[in-house]
């Protein structure tokens, strides 16, 4: 249980800072590295829990990689090759994004023998069919509880054929799952999602020497391809940049300026949410390895209720928790819709952060897929009950830091170290920019 204590009126958020890396293109980029020839370079690798979990079932596939902690950069040493059947079950940990990842990888090597993954117990309830079920259209050998729909999942390696295939939801984890799978496909794979996701894994291929297209806005090309070693520097991760952009914009007399952040579009909804609400963001803006990098100063704002949903959902499903925070401090009513796909996270998110605003005193309704949030114009939360609880949810426990802040008085979380996941040291930035 750890005790949060809410800023008095003299003091703010002021500072220069950055945030730890990107989970989403750490991930990608030792998985990539793997099957790639040669020695790939990657600086900047997090230490969150989610991206050390995949990183360790990387090398219990036989793949070796040197850490040099002076300059914080790892050398993996990739190719077909050196990837052997593990003797020991897989442990993912809580990373949906590398099981779901390393099991599309796995299923498109004919010469890979068999493999075992799981995860914690929150992995272990997280849908996997939506995975499983194209990729055996594509001819993969997969087997598991549940008919396959649920973790343990045991794979098989096996050449897919490729061909074309549709996804029923916009998802970066299964897109990016069937394309590390027909890599080494029989023949091509065009890929068409029902709206535009995450496109790291297409960037971070192309970087890798793939011979991948985007054909339009909702569909991609893969032919078959051997991935060469490249570097890779990882900047910081907006989604984690969100809790301080929202932390910014509610903390009176607040001015906070985020260094070396990733500003891949198919990311910065977040932006776009918070400039709808009225937010005051400035943006710096350069790149890297064909990502979009840069830095972002959030002042204190005078924040709105806005409607958010349809096809920018999957761009901000990470940051909506928090974004349903400001949406509690805003001016007038805020819509989340389209968000059915929060009741599949590490928690339903939809209940948990219900739960969290009704305990904070806001007026909110639930409905199947999304919030009502009525807010309370800049007024200070009035909890009903000091207790609250993560939910094991990293996002959750951060969210409720920030809410902490804005509180009449103390509150106690439960599962504070849960924010470990993907944000290590995030209590301690927080009390360090406060003034």
């Amino acid at each position: 249980m750890k005790l949060l204590n809410p800023l008095n009126s003299k003091q703010c958020l002021k500072g220069q800072i950055e945030i730890p890396p990107d989970k989403s293109i750490a991930q990608r980029s030792v998985i990539l590295a793997a099957l790639a020839e040669g020695i790939t370079h990657i600086q900047n690798f997090p230490q969150a829990g989610d991206p050390q979990s995949t990183l360790k079932a990387i090398e219990n596939l036989g793949i070796k990689i040197e850490a040099n902690s002076q300059n914080k950069e790892l050398m993996v040493h990739g190719g077909l090759q050196n990837l052997k059947e593990p003797t020991d079950i897989l442990f993912l940990g809580n990373s949906g994004t590398g099981f779901r990842l390393i099991l599309g990888m796995l299923a498109g090597l004919r010469s890979f023998g068999f493999a075992s993954l799981t995860g914690d117990s929150s992995l272990r309830s997280r849908p996997m069919g939506r995975v499983v079920e194209p990729l055996k259209s594509l001819g993969a050998k997969i087997y598991g509880r549940a008919n396959a729909t649920k973790a343990p999942l045991s794979v098989i390696g096996n050449q897919l054929k490729g061909g074309s295939i549709s996804l029923k939801v916009a998802s970066a984890q299964l897109k990016s799952a069937l394309l590390l799978a027909c890599l080494n496909a029989s023949e091509p794979l065009l890929l068409d999602e029902p709206a535009p996701s995450r496109n790291h894994t297409e960037i971070m291929l192309k970087a890798f020497g793939a011979d991948i297209e985007q054909v339009n806005n909702l569909s991609v090309k893969l032919k078959p391809s051997q991935l060469k070693a490249t570097t890779i520097n990882i900047p910081g991760d907006i989604s984690g940049a969100a809790f301080l952009l929202v932390a910014g914009c509610l903390v009176p007399n607040s001015e906070i300026k985020i260094m070396n952040i990733g500003l891949n579009p198919s990311r910065t909804g977040i932006l776009k949410v918070l400039t709808s609400m009225g937010a005051h963001l400035q943006i710096e803006q350069t790149s890297s390895a064909g990502e979009p990098i840069g830095n972002i100063t959030v002042k204190t704002s005078s924040l709105k209720g806005i409607e958010i949903g349809d096809s920018l959902i999957p761009n901000i499903i990470d940051e909506l928790p928090i974004l349903a925070l400001a949406a509690a401090m805003a001016k007038g009513k805020t819509i989340i819709k389209n968000a059915e796909e929060l009741r599949v996270k590490e928690s339903d998110r939809l209940k948990a952060m219900s739960q969290v605003l009704t305990n904070l005193g806001v007026q909110v309704e639930e409905t199947i897929d999304g919030l009502i949030i009525e807010g309370l114009n800049h007024k200070p939360f009035q909890p009903k009950s000091n207790i609250f609880s993560a939910n094991h949810d990293h996002r959750i426990a951060m969210t409720i830091k920030i809410a902490s802040l804005l509180c009449t008085q103390p509150i106690k979380l439960e599962g504070a170290e849960w924010a470990n996941i993907s944000f290590p040291q995030f209590f301690e930035l927080i009390d360090n920019l406060t003034l």
